[in-house]
């Protein structure tokens, strides 16, 4: 046999062993990684407020693409009458504080250690997994939520659902929102990244965008929105929703334009 053949042979060898042992791998470490991170939660108690402030701090994770560190946070009402809460695993646990001036209420995410995220998204990405890391049950006092907008190409999902109130709030600074089975008289949604809206009822609903955006997706023919006000202050361009009964457009500056592309066969009256 030629030298040349034993080489080739021998490298070949190399390789499925190398292959066999990251499938190994990971069949041993993924779920290792789910129960560190998606494991049995915790819940603690938070106090009372009427708005939550959501801040992180980060070292820059380097990554070609947005990295969804918690994706998702699930916020609903609480259901239970003991007030605001939110529960975790206790791996998740340590890395969140909570700090309170006036009624504003802020819950501080420690995303400095990358490794551990960095294991989710693996995880993620290969089990498809949409569980979400961190749940937060809101009283009825708490109208608004707002972020401290991350300088990194870090993204977080907001999974709002079953909410019901007279006004509400969300302040994104550039993260998605989903949102679904819910009804506000008066909703405010500003700066979003993407958002994803799905069966609401809203009477009044406001937009406010300051920075040049592309929505592919606001909402589907289940949300009922009886006016929609628009207040941008650069390019925004919205396509594939259904048309609310009116739209009313503020243009914040002489650079603001609106570019809308609804669904078919639907109609708007412009207030």
């Amino acid at each position: 046999m030629k030298r040349t053949t034993i080489i080739s042979i021998g490298f070949t060898l190399v390789t499925v062993l190398t292959i066999i042992l990251m499938i190994t791998h990971l069949i041993f470490n993924i779920p290792n990684a789910e129960k560190t991170l998606l494991g049995s939660k915790e819940k603690i108690e938070l106090p009372a407020c009427t708005t939550i402030q959501f801040d992180y701090t980060t070292n820059a994770v380097k990554s070609k693409e947005p990295l969804y560190l918690l994706s998702d946070i699930a916020i609903m009402p609480d259901s239970t009458g003991t007030g605001n809460h939110l529960s975790a695993s206790p791996a998740l646990l340590d890395k969140i504080t909570t700090s309170v001036k006036g009624n504003v209420l802020t819950i501080h995410f420690d995303l400095s250690n990358p490794d551990l995220w960095k294991k989710y998204r693996s995880m993620y990405n290969i089990n498809k997994r949409k569980k979400p890391l961190i749940t937060i049950a809101l009283a009825p006092e708490v109208m608004s939520l707002t972020n401290e907008q991350i300088q990194t190409k870090h993204r977080v999902i907001y999974h709002v659902t079953n909410m019901k109130r007279a006004g509400f709030e969300i302040d994104l600074s550039k993260n998605n929102l989903i949102l679904e089975n819910s009804n506000f008289k008066q909703l405010t949604i500003a700066n979003p990244g993407e958002i994803n809206l799905n069966k609401l009822t809203i009477h009044n609903m406001t937009l406010i965008d300051n920075q040049t955006n592309e929505m592919q997706h606001l909402w589907d023919k289940d949300c009922v929105v009886d006016t929609l006000e628009i207040r941008n202050t650069n390019r925004l361009y919205m396509s594939n929703f259904a048309a609310p009964k009116h739209i009313r457009w503020i243009p914040l500056s002489d650079d603001a334009s609106l570019d809308l592309k609804l669904k078919s066969n639907q109609t708007f009256e412009k207030l």
